[in-house]
C-alpha cells in the first residue's frame, strides 16, 4: 500500500482443504481490525500470481502461516512457495521483532524448514489453534496489536475532502486510544487546510504531546501576532466561538477581502467560506 497513514495487512498462508478454518480465523482477526491478506480475494483480475504474492507477503505487517495435516500431506503446494518467500523477508527482520507467526489449525508437525544459521521453523513460537481457539486467537491479536475498528474509521474520515468531516474526526480521534490516535493525528498537522492544521495541533496538546515536538512535526501556521506579547495566539478548536471569529476575520484581512483567495488558502469553495462568515457576522466587505 503506498499511504503510510493506511494500516498495513497481515499476510494469511493455507491450503485449500483448510478454508473453513481459515476464514473462521480471519473472520476473528477481521472483527478486531486487523486488514488481512488472501490470495483468494486481493489478487487482482489479471495480475500475475507470483508477483502479487511476493508483494503481499513484502509489505504485509504480518504472515500467519496455518499449518495442518492436509499441509503435511501434500508434497506440493501453493503453500510451499508462500513460506519459501516469508522466510526470505524474515531474515530482513531483527531476531526480536515477531513476524512469521505459525499457527496450527490441527495437531500436527511444524515444518523443519532453515530460517538461517542453525535455527529452523520449529524455533518460533507457535500457536495451537485446536487446542484453545479464543485464547490462541488472543494470542495472535496480542501480537499483531490492530488498530481498533473505530479508530480506523475515523482515520478514514481525515481524507475526507470535506473539511468539517475532517476536522470533526480529528476531535473524536482524541477520545479514542492515545498512542493510536497521536501516530495518526501527527500527519495531519501538514493538512492543505490551516485550520485543520491548528485543530490538531491543539488536539495533540490535550493529548500531552510536546509543544516543540508539535512544531517540528507539522507546519502551523501563526494566525495572526498578539502585539503586546509578541507571541502567536493558537485557537480552541470548539466552533462559533470568538477565537473562531478572530481566526476567519484575520484570514479575511490577510486576504484583503478576496473572498476567493481566503477560500483557496482554507482549502474550502468560496460559498462554503461566505455562509461560514455570515454565520460568524463577519462581513467581508469591510477588509477591501
Amino acid at each position: 500500500m503506498s499511504d503510510d497513514r493506511q494500516a498495513k495487512h497481515v499476510f494469511v498462508s493455507y491450503v485449500r482443504e483448510d478454508r473453513k478454518e481459515v476464514d473462521r480465523l480471519c473472520d476473528e482477526l477481521k472483527r478486531h481490525g486487523v486488514k488481512v491478506w488472501l490470495d483468494r480475494d486481493d489478487i487482482k483480475p489479471g495480475s500475475r500470481w507470483k508477483d502479487a504474492v511476493r508483494e503481499a507477503i513484502h509489505q504485509g505487517d504480518f504472515f500467519i502461516a496455518c499449518f495442518s495435516k492436509a499441509y503435511s500431506s501434500r508434497r506440493r503446494n501453493y503453500m510451499n512457495q508462500e513460506v519459501v518467500l516469508a522466510i526470505q523477508v524474515l531474515a530482513e527482520y531483527p531476531t526480536d521483532r515477531a513476524w512469521f507467526i505459525p499457527v496450527l489449525l490441527e495437531e500436527c508437525d511444524v515444518p523443519a524448514r532453515s530460517i538461517g544459521g542453525i535455527e529452523t521453523l520449529l524455533d518460533i513460537q507457535w500457536v495451537p489453534l485446536y487446542a484453545d481457539w479464543d485464547n490462541g486467537v488472543r494470542r495472535i491479536l496480542g501480537v499483531i496489536q490492530p488498530i481498533p475498528v473505530e479508530v480506523q474509521r475515523l482515520a478514514e474520515a481525515l481524507h475526507s475532502g470535506d473539511t468539517p468531516v475532517r476536522i470533526a474526526a480529528v476531535r473524536a480521534l482524541c477520545k479514542r486510544d492515545r498512542n493510536k490516535a497521536v501516530k495518526i493525528l501527527v500527519d495531519f498537522l501538514n493538512d492543505r487546510n490551516p485550520l485543520v492544521r491548528i485543530i490538531t495541533a491543539e488536539v495533540l496538546r490535550s493529548l500531552g504531546e510536546d509543544e516543540d515536538t508539535i512544531e517540528k512535526l507539522g507546519n502551523i501556521l501563526p494566525v495572526y501576532p498578539d502585539s503586546s506579547s509578541k507571541k502567536y495566539i493558537r485557537f480552541p478548536i470548539f466552533p462559533n466561538t470568538p477565537s473562531e471569529e478572530r481566526y476567519y476575520t484575520e484570514i479575511m484581512r490577510g486576504s484583503h477581502g478576496s473572498l476567493t483567495r481566503a477560500a483557496r488558502k482554507l482549502g474550502v469553495h468560496r460559498v462554503e467560506l461566505y455562509q461560514k462568515l455570515t454565520s460568524l457576522g463577519i462581513d467581508s466587505r469591510r477588509f477591501q
